[in-house]
């Protein structure tokens, strides 16, 4: 567990983090494009180069993984059996990201169905997968790496006959390079990249960085375990609280593209709503069923009772995140990447982790403890981080929003 954990952690921060970064620009122009009545292919044979060029420098990364993760801190022996798992996810970065831009497409087009219908079908695939590799052939650990690299690229079997069924298979037809790489087109794509990216990486790295923190700590079994478990219980609410930044980013982008500011207004309000609402729901279960959850990931007691502890923290943790991804959602619509990117910056590395760690490592001297001070770092993030995007969006002149859309997409045209 705490090899994979590792692994996996290195893996997101070096390759998925960056990956979703260079696709961010999407959730803007995709859905402003629909509302407009234009085509997404320029858009998003844009950020498939972007996906292809960005995975260069995280290569060496995971080629001299293990040497990183000692000069870290991390123990050498977890280091060497984590080390070979990140390699072998690679292939991923280009199935999940590369899945993840082409539904893109599919969400500003509202083909939601669909969606989850390719998804379901891969996700009945992979436990098959995983057997076949881990047991059946008997490649142990790294047989989980394989088979997770192995279903994440069967996405575009389905997604792309399904958009050229639907009469997008401009899409994947190679456009002129001058159109692609029109200079006025392509920097304004990558103003909203390199904000979005920011936005992404900042949070997500920090998120990661929460489990090899906390094999720093005082008991470090104990606390990789339990930082592990909570951090999947908040990426399985993320994953819902995604879904609301989507709605909230295609909804708003849509309107915001189509010219009508006070239905956009109306999206926006109504995404916060539905997202806080969920996450309260989320969080009043994580409290009171904090052992039986605790209970269904270790049988380890250590871990499992520090993980228990750990779950009224997380519920208020899941609750802020759930608002920080809504209003990022909303600000993505608008495009407005570099608010969000500047509440991540403020949030996470001027205010909430400084304090979650000089509490953990200093007040707390490194004791198992200090766990509860870098998961409170990372709700203090999230909260600062929703109180900018918030107030960006409360300041915004939603017509300017509007007429900035039109002038963008304008670029494009012949």
């Amino acid at each position: 567990l705490d090899a994979l954990a590792l692994a996996r952690c290195y893996f997101n921060i070096v390759c998925m983090a960056p990956g979703f970064g260079y696709i961010s620009a999407l959730r803007t122009v995709c859905p402003q494009a629909v509302g407009a009545g234009k085509p997404c292919s320029l858009h998003y044979q844009r950020a498939l180069i972007l996906i292809m060029v960005g995975f260069l420098p995280a290569l060496p990364c995971l080629l001299w993984s293990e040497q990183v993760m000692v000069a870290a801190g991390q123990p050498p022996d977890l280091a060497a059996r984590a080390a070979p798992y990140a390699l072998r996810l690679a292939p991923s970065y280009f199935g999940v990201v590369g899945m993840s831009a082409t539904q893109r497409i599919f969400q500003a087009h509202g083909y939601n169905w669909a969606n989850l219908a390719i998804t379901l079908a891969v996700c009945a695939l992979a436990p098959g997968l995983q057997w076949l590799l881990v047991h059946r052939l008997g490649l142990g650990y790294l047989g989980a790496a394989w088979a997770q690299s192995l279903y994440n690229s069967l996405y575009p079997l389905a997604q792309v006959p399904y958009l050229v069924w639907r009469g997008h298979g401009r899409c994947f037809v190679p456009q002129p390079p001058s159109q692609l790489l029109r200079r006025s087109a392509l920097v304004e794509h990558l103003k909203l990249v390199a904000a979005g990216f920011w936005m992404v990486v900042l949070e997500w790295w920090v998120c990661e960085a929460i489990v090899m923190l906390s094999g720093l700590l005082a008991h470090p079994v104990a606390c990789i375990g339990a930082s592990t478990v909570v951090a999947n219980l908040q990426a399985l609410g993320c994953m819902g609280w995604i879904g609301v930044a989507v709605a909230a980013s295609t909804t708003v982008g849509q309107y915001v593209g189509a010219g009508s500011v006070h239905l956009a207004r109306r999206a926006a309000a109504l995404s916060l709503v539905i997202g806080c609402a969920l996450a309260a729901t989320a969080a009043a279960s994580l409290v009171a069923g904090a052992t039986p959850i605790a209970g269904l990931f270790t049988t380890d007691g250590a871990i499992s009772d520090l993980t228990a502890a750990l779950m009224p923290l997380l519920g208020g943790v899941v609750l802020v995140d759930a608002a920080n991804n809504a209003l990022g959602g909303v600000c993505s619509g608008l495009g407005l990447q570099r608010w969000s990117a500047a509440g991540q910056l403020v949030g996470y590395y001027l205010v909430g982790m400084p304090a979650g760690c000089a509490l953990a490592f200093g007040a707390a001297h490194r004791a198992e403890r200090g766990i509860f001070f870098l998961w409170g770092g990372v709700g203090l993030s999230m909260l600062t981080a929703a109180a900018v995007q918030a107030t960006a969006i409360l300041r915004l002149d939603w017509s300017v929003a509007a007429r900035t859309a039109a002038r963008r997409l304008a670029k494009d045209e012949d």
